[in-house]
């Protein structure tokens, strides 16, 4: 298909602009320039177009369809059938419609922008030529009357442009049911986080990990039952912080102070005569006051240090779709996951320890804690940076039952700590005491899920490990 020209390429715009019928055409064009900006090829413009009105109104239909030839009704029938519904009706569009409601105006235009280029990269869709950003500048000029007039006249009495629509439509159609899901975590990731991503790395880095995370965690089991413990429970954060009372009202009772009185009470008093009837209950002790429940709140504290190693920023080598330091920290992000949601019940923390210099991992950092920023903001998760392996020598939480977790590549500094995830050439790896499990790195997602599940049965069990040392040896370089 041919480029087409500049004056061409204003009229298929604003064709694509009376298609998708949003209520709106500047936000529509602004987010068509934000994804012309992120990928200039981008193969289907409409897409962009819808984005914005999907986010203000979760539908189509803002304006009346306008008379079209069978053909491209046929196609744009199949496109919002196959791709726009099912993008509505997936379990992940609700979490974009919070996260684009709460940025600004511009902001918006380029989640939407960003989005879309992701969408046509999940579809695997050809890049196309045809639009510039200098004519989707020229028509945010124009007034919306005239530019939608345009596209009007085009779709009547131009064929020539409007047949351009029917073939990308059908084939964004045909590869939406072919395509298991159109929505991931990173994308969702992408919108929330779009003011902070200012950079096409740390985009990248971030979509990365989420799916790497995701990979695995579809894989891991939705349940694994945890052991008795020998150990007591202890007083967790739920009863040590006084802004949290932990119960009410609960009872009635003949002892209290007069500001839990029940209010019935004051019936008994009499200003004409004293004593009267509420001073002889008083007296004798049979006034009611609400009582409080007393109980304590106990809850297993427990607190799992993940410290990961300097070295892993030189393992660059591409491993299937990821590098292997995104597979590893996107099987932390899984393991931290599932246990803060099985183990909700109980005060766990969460703290991940990046060894090295400050800026050794500082992209796969930032990363890490936008992916986990739900948790950190909780308390239940924080993210910090150490010298080395001596740092973390006689750190105790407490009462706190406390796990550590090595991760980076197999050698010395990995093997010294009670377990471990470690990548080796070609295998990934748990380990929790002398127990090993992993599997090939042919198949990455397969091999981190069974050594994570490892390290979650070794979490959940009896006692964590004895350590095989009495302190991790400092990583090479740290």
């Amino acid at each position: 298909m041919k480029p087409l020209a500049a004056l061409d390429a204003e009229a298929f715009v604003a064709s694509g602009l009376v298609l998708s019928r949003v209520p709106q055409s500047q936000p529509a064009l602004e987010a068509l320039l934000a994804a012309l900006e992120e990928r200039p090829a981008l193969p289907l413009p409409l897409l962009a177009l819808l984005l914005p009105g999907l986010w203000a109104g979760g539908s189509l239909g803002g304006r009346p369809q306008a008379a079209l030839a069978p053909s491209l009704a046929d196609a744009l029938r199949a496109f919002e059938d196959h791709l726009v519904a099912r993008l509505l009706a997936e379990a992940r569009w609700p979490r974009l419609l919070d996260a684009a409601a709460g940025l600004p105006p511009g902001a918006r235009a380029q989640a939407a922008g960003l989005l879309c280029e992701q969408l046509a990269r999940t579809l695997e869709l050809p890049d196309a030529d045809g639009v510039s950003r200098a004519a989707v500048k020229r028509l945010l000029a124009r007034p919306e009357a005239e530019v939608l007039e345009e596209g009007q006249a085009v779709l009547s009495s131009r064929p020539e442009v409007w047949t351009r629509w029917e073939a990308p439509l059908l084939e964004a159609a045909q590869r939406a049911k072919r395509t298991p899901a159109l929505l991931s975590d990173g994308e969702v990731f992408l919108v929330e986080h779009v003011q902070a991503l200012t950079t096409l790395a740390a985009r990248v880095a971030l979509a990365q990990l989420a799916l790497a995370a995701q990979a695995v965690e579809a894989l891991l089991p939705a349940r694994l039952k945890s052991q008795t413990r020998e150990d007591g429970d202890a007083a967790a954060a739920l009863d040590d912080d006084a802004a949290y009372p932990v119960g009410g009202f609960s009872s009635v009772s003949n002892q209290g102070t007069p500001e839990n009185l029940v209010t019935s009470e004051l019936v008994y008093m009499d200003d004409a005569a004293r004593p009267d009837l509420f001073d002889v209950r008083f007296v004798e002790g049979e006034l009611l006051y609400y009582a409080r429940d007393e109980s304590v709140a106990v809850r297993r504290r427990r607190h799992l240090v993940v410290a990961v190693d300097g070295g892993l920023g030189a393992l660059r080598g591409a491993l299937g779709r990821f590098q292997p330091a995104v597979w590893l920290l996107g099987g932390v992000v899984a393991l931290v996951r599932r246990l803060l949601g099985w183990l909700e019940t109980e005060a766990l923390t969460v703290e991940l320890v990046f060894l090295g210099e400050a800026d050794a991992l500082a992209a796969e950092r930032a990363a890490v804690e936008l992916v986990l920023r739900e948790y950190r903001e909780r308390g239940q998760v924080e993210v910090r940076v150490a010298p080395g392996w001596s740092a973390l020598e006689g750190e105790r939480r407490g009462r706190s039952l406390r796990h550590l977790l090595a991760v980076g590549q197999a050698g010395a500094s990995v093997e010294s700590a009670p377990a471990a995830l470690s990548y080796a050439p070609e295998r990934f790896e748990g380990r929790a005491g002398s127990q090993r499990v992993g599997g090939s790195t042919a198949s990455p997602e397969a091999a981190l899920a069974a050594a994570v599940k490892h390290l979650l049965q070794n979490i959940l069990g009896a006692k964590p490990p004895a350590p095989r040392a009495s302190a991790p040896a400092a990583p090479p370089g740290a």
